[in-house]
């Protein structure tokens, strides 16, 4: 499976454009993970798919028409170092 993290730029920030984005990435079920982002681009997601070709089939036919998408940028992951889900609960007192 190839992994990718794909920050998302949309070109209007209103809660209509908002809320549009979000339903369009619940239905996609290669988007893995969706979050809302400070910084230069609003959304982060983390995407799995079987392989290249794939993810230009998902970026070019799906992600590029979804709601107020303005611009895209594609990082593709080579090695897992670490991947823990579970929340290191020893530190909350």
């Amino acid at each position: 499976d190839v992994l990718a993290y794909v920050e998302v730029q949309v070109d209007r920030h209103s809660e209509e454009a908002a809320e549009a984005f979000q339903q369009a990435v619940l239905r996609e079920p290669e988007v893995v993970g969706c979050y809302a982002m400070t910084g230069g681009y609003d959304y982060l997601l983390r995407v799995v798919v079987p392989s290249l070709d794939a993810y230009a089939d998902f970026t070019m036919k799906r992600l590029l028409k979804m709601p107020a998408v303005k611009d895209v940028r594609s990082s593709f992951v080579l090695d897992t170092i670490k991947d823990q889900t579970a929340l290191p609960l020893d530190y909350v007192a």
